[in-house]
């Protein structure tokens, strides 16, 4: 590979771009984010190869095991694992790898210094999606990467654009703060339509779809205006008496939660306060 070459691309002795060749990728991990990312780059046209403790699965999702020669050959191994397990797992598997090899983690909020190689060329690639299941598609989502090398850095590019996926770059230093608004976004959002079925008093069975269709409607709303403009309630109109009764309805273990999620209404709506209700500080 010629200096300042990004791997995917090779060039003739001309120096005319030849066809495009898709970097060697080994993949360690064949979760949920592993099987996505392992089945977007095989449909992109990739040939990416698996190391997992779990042949049975990566044959279920015709996945192709790494060989010694993928992992030596390897231009990036990216490592889908648990964030606690990325650096151990990291340390296992590098005696296999080749020189030039680039570590990868797909974590969120884990700085590159994790991988415990600062002479190497090391990448984090954070999908940014609720992946539940191997075959959810990322396209049309955001990848948050970085790099300790530009050329990396243009690598993971290429693999975003493989995936269909947006670029978001985030700096090494404000790596945990994106990643905590991103579970707020996500898996914190699950946590609060559990509390707001818990809120109704009504069966699950009612209360969840019901709340689901509601909360997709806010999303569209937000996708369309913005999340300003788009925010509704009874803080928007101003109504305490609506929400002081909230307040006297909800379980008293609800109570700070719809509080505190009030006070953040009060701020994006851009009221100074609400006369008549306490919601606390």
């Amino acid at each position: 590979m010629a200096k300042g070459e990004s791997p995917g691309l090779r060039t003739s002795v001309r120096g005319k771009p030849k066809k495009y060749v898709p970097p060697r990728v080994v993949l360690v991990g064949l979760g949920r984010t592993g099987g996505a990312l392992a089945l977007g780059l095989k449909a992109a046209g990739w040939k990416p190869a698996v190391v997992t403790t779990s042949p049975a699965r990566a044959k279920q999702l015709k996945l192709r095991l790494a060989t010694p020669r993928d992992r030596q050959r390897a231009e990036l191994c990216i490592f889908a694992v648990p964030d606690a397990q990325v650096g151990v797992v990291a340390a296992d598997v590098l005696p296999d790898l080749g020189p030039e090899t680039a570590l990868v983690h797909c974590a969120g909020a884990l700085g590159l210094g994790v991988f415990g190689q600062p002479k190497r060329r090391c990448g984090s690639f954070h999908p940014l999606v609720a992946i539940s299941d191997a075959n959810d598609a990322l396209g049309g989502r955001f990848a948050a990467i970085a790099a300790n090398d530009p050329e990396l850095l243009r690598t993971l590019m290429e693999v975003a654009q493989a995936l269909k996926m947006l670029v978001l770059e985030v700096d090494e230093k404000k790596r945990a703060r994106y990643h905590a608004g991103a579970v707020m976004s996500a898996g914190l959002v699950m946590a609060l339509l559990d509390a707001a079925v818990e809120a109704t008093g009504l069966p699950r069975s009612i209360a969840e779809p019901a709340l689901l269709a509601l909360t997709e409607s806010a999303i569209r709303g937000a996708k369309t205006r913005g999340v300003q403009a788009s925010l509704t309630g009874p803080i928007v109109r101003g109504d305490a008496e609506v929400v002081n009764r909230h307040l006297e309805a909800l379980p008293e273990a609800l109570r700070p939660l719809y509080r505190a999620l009030s006070r953040r209404a009060l701020v994006l709506s851009g009221r100074p306060a609400l006369d008549g209700v306490d919601l606390g500080s």
